[in-house]
């Protein structure tokens, strides 16, 4: 990592309005639906060197990049993500940085920086909450700690930082009315950005492996699915014992309606 060559520092990338970014690779978690865990748990995460970032940033600050999405799979996991912000805040940047962050892992002082960094910028916290319910985050490895993630977002939204949440339908164990309560949770704590996407099966993560166990449906018949970032081609789990077929198509109905609404719309 610390060897690799910058796109953007050897001119393969010009300076360009949008860009993607990264500061590091690799996730400290696993879950079990997602292709960023790791096979080797001896090396969770591998961050670029601080001297790349730095000059990353001055190249950045000094170009016309406006919009920047960090691909960092957790960007608030790694060693350095608090200087990488104070050198954003110091630095004036004027544009739009979209930061994945895990939201138990917020803490005051990143929130500090946010804050700072909005007085010239824009930054929006992506967060991955997938599911508040305690059997789904079982089954997908995903627990969350709902008091928390409360107090987390009530804080986030009060200091006015923007955020977009994204949730799974289709989970293992789960109903339409549990679906439909994880959307109400994030509706009545505010958060005016809602996703919702249907559970994929990828090739190589532990979901994949246990569908037979856990009785997971899936089809490539989406097409007429109407969700921002729908992948074609791939399957998606369409019912399960939890949920049939046309409970599923009701979830599809709510996730739409959070695209189509005004106030949740858009991560």
């Amino acid at each position: 990592m610390h060897k690799l060559p910058s796109p953007f520092l050897t001119g393969v990338v010009s300076a360009q309005r949008f860009i993607r970014w990264e500061t590091q690779r690799g996730c400290p978690f696993r879950c079990s639906f997602c292709q960023h865990r790791e096979a080797d748990l001896s090396n969770k995460r591998r961050e670029f060197s601080k001297n790349r970032i730095i000059d990353e940033i001055n190249w950045i600050v000094s170009s016309s990049v406006e919009d920047i999405a960090v691909l960092d799979p957790i960007f608030n996991s790694g060693p350095n993500y608090l200087e990488i912000l104070k050198l954003f805040a110091e630095k004036k940047y004027r544009g739009k940085l979209s930061l994945q962050s895990r939201i138990e892992m917020v803490t005051p002082e990143f929130l500090n920086l946010l804050e700072n960094i909005n007085q010239s910028g824009n930054v929006v916290l992506e967060f991955g909450l997938q599911t508040i319910h305690k059997n789904e985050q079982i089954l997908i490895q995903r627990l969350n700690n709902m008091e928390k993630v409360k107090k987390i977002l009530t804080e986030v939204k009060e200091r006015k930082i923007d955020m977009e949440i994204s949730l799974i339908f289709g989970l293992p164990g789960q109903t339409l009315n549990s679906f439909q309560e994880t959307v109400n949770f994030c509706k009545e704590l505010g958060v005016k950005t809602i996703y919702a996407f249907p559970l994929m099966l990828l090739r190589g993560t532990p979901l994949y492996d246990q569908k037979k166990e856990l009785g997971l449906i899936e089809s490539t018949d989406v097409n007429f699915v109407k969700i921002p970032r729908i992948q074609l081609r791939i399957p998606h789990v369409i019912s399960s014992p939890s949920f049939c077929f046309s409970d599923w198509l009701k979830m599809v109905d709510i996730a739409e309606s959070l695209n189509d609404c005004k106030d949740y719309i858009q991560n």
